[in-house]
């Protein structure tokens, strides 16, 4: 088992799928938690048939690290020591196990991440909102949704489709790609204009579990987001 900063894990790996996903589509990548000394620290290994794919990635986490060569691969391991006690979790292997996000939340006590780059819509979603929830965290966009989830604690996810620099789409896929290796799920509701088939089908292929249209219906809408909750 290994105990440390729960978000400081998440950036690390959506650091990664970032890169590998906007960079090195194609290739493989491995990745494992090898080897445990302590409490405080962790081993994480990553392996890949081109060693540029690894140094990339390493260069843009800033970590002490060694890199193992063979024939086929190489292997890059770095080292994580956590000094924070606080926002503890708990990892076996390649599972994350999260108790917290495995308990029903009440909607009172929930933390929403509303991801919506139309100013407008955002200020008339937070003022209905935050009658009914502890607390809404404005994502502008996909990017900025991604760095609010890997450095806040998110209950529930509000997800606009349509939005620059990255979709609802796709930043879905990336928060999923990344829950894959920790281990656990944060609900996520799609809010859109669009309610053709083929934006319900996909709204569900990349991982969503709802969804609401715009005009956005409250009643309805704080339903499905307590359903999902509990």
């Amino acid at each position: 088992y290994v105990y440390g900063d729960r978000l400081l894990f998440i950036q690390v790996i959506l650091a990664v799928i970032d890169f590998f996903y906007n960079h090195k589509k194609g290739k493989s990548l491995n990745i494992n938690i090898d080897s445990i000394e302590n409490k405080k620290y962790f081993s994480l290994k990553l392996k890949s048939n081109e060693i540029n794919v690894i140094s990339d990635i390493i260069s843009s986490l800033n970590s002490k690290y060694k890199i193992i060569h063979n024939a086929k691969e190489t292997s890059f391991i770095f080292d994580f020591y956590f000094e924070n006690e606080d926002n503890k979790t708990t990892i076996q292997h390649k599972k994350a196990i999260n108790l917290e996000n495995n308990k029903s939340t009440k909607l009172k006590d929930a933390n929403i991440l509303l991801v919506e780059d139309d100013a407008i819509n955002s200020k008339i979603m937070t003022l209905n909102l935050n009658k009914h929830v502890n607390k809404v965290i404005i994502a502008e966009n996909g990017k900025d949704a991604l760095d609010k989830f890997s450095s806040t604690k998110i209950d529930l996810i509000l997800m606009d489709i349509r939005m620059p620099l990255m979709d609802g789409y796709k930043t879905t896929k990336k928060i999923r790609a990344a829950e894959s290796i920790i281990g656990y799920k944060i609900p996520i509701i799609a809010v859109t204009a669009n309610v053709s088939e083929e934006t319900r089908a996909r709204v569900f292929e990349v991982g969503m579990n709802d969804y609401t249209t715009k005009p956005v219906n409250f009643n309805i809408l704080l339903k499905k987001m307590q359903a999902l909750l509990s």
